[in-house]
């Protein structure tokens, strides 16, 4: 169970750094 949910947080973390990514690139296109 524990390590189930540290794994959600984990995926969590990891799609808002994958979103930020995706925001700082588009960024960088548009420029």
């Amino acid at each position: 169970m524990i390590d189930q949910e540290a794994g959600i947080l984990d995926a969590c973390q990891s799609k808002e750094e994958i979103d930020k990514k995706i925001k700082s690139l588009s960024k960088d296109k548009f420029r």
